[in-house]
């Protein structure tokens, strides 16, 4: 189904050090809810900032979707946990994804949180070690 979201993407490049498969599985999770949650003429967006100092590159998945609640913020990435909301009834779901994606992203040594309005989008954040070289 065609829905008409746009995707942008932005920030600096950075070399990180993790595991490819695990990395790829985390940003497909998080980009598959945010187009998910997000309505026709919506926008997700991935961005990268870098920090040199602590040697971390963040990725922001930021979207324009119905948000979560501030309650709903609290149990987010905990198993089989889902914000009641009438989308999330309707396209289903496990409540294990975001659960997974905690720990892949704190077994590569990160972390991940999120920020959201509800009506106004959610902002998911995860850290990855950068690489010596950068």
């Amino acid at each position: 189904q065609v829905k008409g979201v746009e995707l942008s993407f932005g920030g600096p490049d950075a070399i990180v050090s993790t595991d490819a498969e695990n990395f790829d599985r985390i940003l497909m999770n998080l980009l598959s809810n945010a187009y998910k949650f997000t309505p026709g003429g919506g926008k997700v967006t991935v961005t990268t900032t870098i920090s040199k100092t602590d040697k971390l590159a963040t990725v922001c998945v930021a979207d324009t979707g119905i948000g979560i609640s501030a309650e709903g913020l609290e149990t987010l990435f905990k198993k089989f946990s889902q914000v009641d909301n009438y989308l999330q009834r309707k396209s289903g779901g496990t409540g294990l994804g975001l659960s997974i994606c905690k720990g892949l992203v704190e077994k590569m040594g990160g972390k991940i949180w999120a920020d959201s309005v509800p009506g106004k989008g959610s902002k998911f954040y995860f850290t990855v070690v950068m690489n010596d070289a950068v």
